[in-house]
């Protein structure tokens, strides 16, 4: 029996790696924006989930993100990472944007308990922004699947076996990488900065 122009175009669309998914949603193809979600809707709305902490609002966030993914498709490039970090960095913008919506604010004040914030000096604000761009720096050095493990941990907030399962690697492997990446952010970290007997942190 012959199969329909449709079932043939799916199945193609199917063969396709992420990146070359990525590619065709840069030319406006509507069927790799369907495989996109079926490859990564798991993955995104697991992100989104752990920033708003609430199903709906979730799926929402979701939704906004895939739109995000079409509108944005131009922005991906290969050479900074694998299409999962990349999508998990969507949903996780998407998901502050929201959070930080006047509603959801509202609603958090209700159900939070008051609990006294610890002020931050000028001095800690200013060692977090210097950290913060040494990381950055430091993951930005690491072999593309060092980096994807990483990422997804950081942005999609993933467990090594969720990872595992995102990546369709083994457990083991996804555990070696992640050792291997955090060994050399930590060395990075030591390099840049050093502790004096002061004990406070001195920049090289």
């Amino acid at each position: 029996m012959a199969r329909s122009g449709r079932d043939a175009d799916d199945d193609a669309v199917r063969d396709l790696s992420d990146t070359e998914l990525v590619h065709r949603l840069q030319v406006g193809d509507e069927q790799a924006l369907v495989e996109l979600y079926r490859r990564f809707a798991g993955l995104v709305y697991s992100v989104a989930f752990r920033v708003v902490h609430d199903h709906a609002l979730a799926e929402e966030v979701m939704q906004d993100a895939f739109l995000n993914c079409w509108n944005r498709a131009d922005s991906y490039r290969p050479a900074a990472g694998n299409v999962a970090p990349w999508l998990a960095r969507i949903a996780r913008n998407r998901a502050i944007d929201v959070t930080r919506g006047k509603q959801h604010q509202a609603r958090l004040r209700e159900q939070a308990p008051l609990v006294p914030l610890r002020s931050m000096s000028a001095g800690d604000h200013s060692d977090a922004i210097a950290v913060g761009s040494t990381l950055s720096e430091a993951v930005a050095e690491l072999p593309d699947n060092q980096r994807t493990v990483i990422e997804l941990a950081y942005f999609g907030g993933l467990s090594q076996s969720e990872i595992a399962t995102q990546l369709n690697q083994p457990l083991g492997t996804v555990k070696s990488r992640t050792r291997t990446a955090m060994e050399h952010l930590r060395n990075r970290l030591h390099s840049t900065f050093r502790a004096p007997s002061s004990g406070v942190a001195e920049y090289e």
